[in-house]
């Protein structure tokens, strides 16, 4: 088994399959053996687990992870790494490699409903927040889900109200699970080596039905959000979203149900802030439409 984190390996491999660093797909291959393994350590692994990992790259996470889970499922964009993974993970059974842009890959066709579901990704910026919402968004039960990212975007994330980071994936991501950064990764451990700092975030889905309609509760975070500098009374008031086209009097009605105060901006709001006022402005619309239909 090649040492997949050796700078010279990695580049051997790469000149004997006549490859390059694709700088449009992002690609920044971890050298680090620590950082690897802390990884590993959020991934929290086990025997009964599924794991499907975005993005295997040379397949250093997969086969670090192939000895401690049950099956790993990769989905891997660039076709280039075809002979090359083929030979770093010829020694396992238990993966199973797709060569597709799992942004267009029906997750349901690929990954079977499993008790102990993972994903595990080490995600360029460029994709990171369309693929986290794109798995958290399928109708897959993921017990963890693991991403090593950009750590400005990891901080975003996992940032509390209040916060200058805090935003509408903020509390969209934390409205779908618990999130943290379990560890900083410096860009050193990458080659080629990245400009910035990454982070491994994890999240923890809660897997229970919402008490409100999840599109609903994006629309509303994202037209809250949209102004930041504007009282969220005020930028949810405004123009430009049809299903959110309500009343001011409606919209005071919602607030004092909801308690919240209308003199607070967007980033003041908790998630479960968020959530009352979904819920009270989900019954005003059920309201209008049954008074519409009758």
């Amino acid at each position: 088994m090649p040492n997949l984190i050796s700078i010279n390996v990695i580049k051997d491999l790469m000149a004997t399959h006549g490859m390059t660093f694709s700088k449009g797909l992002g690609q920044n291959f971890l050298i680090d053996r620590m950082a690897l393994q802390r990884i590993v350590q959020a991934a929290d692994p086990s025997i009964a687990d599924l794991v499907l990992e975005v993005g295997p790259g040379i397949g250093t996470l997969t086969s670090t992870l192939a000895p401690l889970v049950g099956e790993i499922i990769t989905v891997e964009i660039d076709q280039r790494l075809k002979p090359i993974l083929a030979t770093t993970l010829d020694e396992f059974s238990n993966i199973t490699t797709y060569f597709s842009d799992i942004l267009k890959t029906p997750l349901t066709d690929i990954v079977p409903q499993h008790p102990s579901l993972k994903a595990i990704a080490n995600l360029p910026y460029y994709i990171t927040t369309p693929v986290i919402f794109y798995l958290l968004e399928s109708n897959l039960v993921w017990q963890r889900l693991v991403f090593l990212v950009q750590r400005e975007v990891a901080d975003r994330l996992a940032a509390k109200s209040g916060s200058r980071l805090y935003g509408a994936p903020s509390v969209t991501v934390q409205a779908r699970g618990k999130v943290s950064i379990a560890a900083v990764v410096s860009a050193g451990c990458f080659i080629p080596r990245p400009k910035v700092d990454s982070a491994i975030i994890v999240i923890e889905p809660y897997n229970t039905p919402a008490p409100y309609d999840r599109r609903l509760f994006q629309l509303v975070v994202q037209k809250a959000f949209a102004q930041r500098r504007k009282m969220v009374f005020n930028a949810l008031n405004a123009k430009g979203v049809a299903e959110l086209d309500l009343s001011k009097e409606c919209w005071h009605d919602i607030f004092i149900k909801a308690d919240l105060k209308e003199s607070d901006r967007a980033e003041r709001l908790s998630v479960s802030d968020f959530e009352r006022l979904v819920i009270e402005v989900e019954k005003v619309i059920k309201f209008e439409m049954s008074g519409r239909n009758s």
